[in-house]
């Protein structure tokens, strides 16, 4: 009996002769009815013609058979991970609480601007999933559009960015509007605005110790983003940085220091310091003030992530022009690099595919990132081929041991965050027939039959 599909099965899954194919492989599976790779070849060509009810009925043929790991990647390939929130709707921003047994998330479900689809314009609710029990709690209504929520360390508040009013005068209020920065006590329900739209707070977050909440924003009259601390017994804003543009901080573990991505210097000779220019990466000393440059600005260099421990650190770098137009800018790729404590700075994935939103595993041994295998054929190609499916990869921090999570084959992946606690991660995958799903995937688990079994009938 043969083991694997012949030249001309081959033939006819890549012209897309799906009707012949599927003919060929359903008379194959008459005579071998246990030919595990058949039937799951018969699956994919359902997948793919979008017809999940027998997708369905052929996965579920399949699991009731002994399956290889390869077998149950491929079946993952076509159900993803567990279902956090419907695909139905367009689910953004997940976050883990700090203790990882709760996860928050924006979700617009209605057609709050009156479009016809449910997208990023529409208003959206944020919700908290208990990951245990899978019990979900709307904590902010969609009356108006709330994004970036972030649980306190007692599960008590929830800070969150929201735009209330239309302050660019296009007749609406969306994600284009300025959001003030609020904290909603969950207990009472009471709401608070501790940074007002007219800022344009970004980024917010609770220090370790609750304490606190860091954020960035633009304060009267300035021209550039600073970095700010807010003591939050007395409201009390502390401008931990402002000389220079800066982005995306983020605390240390230990809630002393604060890194995050700046310009600092005119690196394109134009006369003016912007986002146009390289970018490098600062640690800042929240009691001293004192501010150390870890990742200097001959390249663009951001999105940096710590490890749990603090001692590395993980970070996008742009330098080369990977798609050969003449220009390094942002269609072209970064590699992933990490620097360790003893500020040694080393490659650990190359950047011949596009690679975005890098963290560390709970463990602190791997680095997760959103990532494509690159078609030769399209390099140098068009801004859509840029942006087609993501997968999730990781890697080991020496850059040895690359796998995959979640195939690129059939779902776009964004908004990678980590478990503080266990080796999962949640993020938002949709496939071209979808709005944005949010799931959840243990990496270092491979499903059971009855894990299978579940995801082919919750999510297909």
């Amino acid at each position: 009996m043969p083991v694997a599909l012949q030249a001309q099965d081959i033939a006819l899954l890549r012209d897309h002769r799906w009707d012949e194919a599927l003919d060929h492989f359903l008379d194959f599976h008459r005579t071998y009815p246990k030919h595990i790779e058949m039937i799951l070849e018969i699956a994919k060509i359902h997948f793919k013609r979008n017809d999940f009810s027998k997708t369905k009925e052929w996965l579920q043929k399949a699991v009731q058979l002994p399956l290889t790991e390869t077998q149950t990647r491929t079946i993952l390939e076509m159900t993803n991970f567990q279902k956090i929130a419907s695909e139905r709707y367009f689910n953004s921003y997940p976050r883990f609480s700090q203790d990882g047994e709760w996860l928050t998330f924006v979700s617009a479900r209605e057609d709050t601007n009156r479009d016809g689809k449910i997208d990023s314009y529409d208003s959206a609710a944020l919700y908290a999933t208990h990951l245990k029990s899978q019990t979900e709690v709307e904590i902010v209504s969609n009356e108006f559009y709330n994004s970036h929520p972030c649980l306190s360390t007692t599960l008590e508040q929830v800070l969150f960015l929201s735009a209330r009013k239309d302050l660019n005068n296009d007749g609406r209020v969306d994600h284009n509007d300025p959001a003030g920065l609020y904290i909603k006590n969950l207990t009472n329900g009471r709401e608070e605005c501790l940074v007002e739209s007219k800022h344009r707070p970004k980024f917010p977050s609770f220090s370790p110790d609750h304490q606190s909440v860091l954020f960035c924003a633009w304060h009267s009259g300035a021209t550039r983003c600073g970095i700010y601390l807010m003591n939050l017994k007395d409201r009390v804003t502390r401008i931990l940085h402002d000389a220079f543009e800066a982005t995306y901080p983020s605390f240390s573990p230990d809630g002393k220091k604060v890194i995050f991505s700046g310009w600092q210097n005119d690196t394109n000779r134009d006369g003016a310091i912007d986002i146009k220019d390289n970018s490098g990466i600062f640690e800042l000393e929240i009691l001293s003030g004192k501010l150390k440059r870890l990742i200097k600005d001959d390249s663009s260099n951001f999105y940096p992530s710590l490890s749990p421990n603090g001692k590395q650190m993980v970070f996008l770098s742009r330098r080369r022009d990977t798609n050969r137009d003449g220009a390094i800018n942002s269609f072209d790729n970064c590699g992933v690099y990490l620097l360790d404590d003893h500020g040694f700075e080393r490659r650990i994935v190359n950047d011949e595919r596009y690679n975005k939103f890098p963290v560390f595993s709970s463990d602190g041994k791997r680095v997760l990132f959103v990532s494509s295998w690159p078609n030769p054929q399209k390099l140098g190609g068009t801004q859509k081929e840029y942006f087609e499916n993501k997968g999730i990869y990781a890697v080991g921090t020496d850059g040895l041991n690359l796998s995959e999570i979640v195939s690129n084959k059939h779902y776009g992946c964004r908004f990678l965050c980590a478990s503080p606690e266990q080796n999962r991660i949640a993020y938002v995958a949709w496939r071209s027939d979808t709005h944005r799903g949010l799931y959840l995937a243990d990496f270092d688990k491979t499903p059971s039959q009855l894990d299978l079994i579940r995801l082919i009938e919750t999510n297909l």
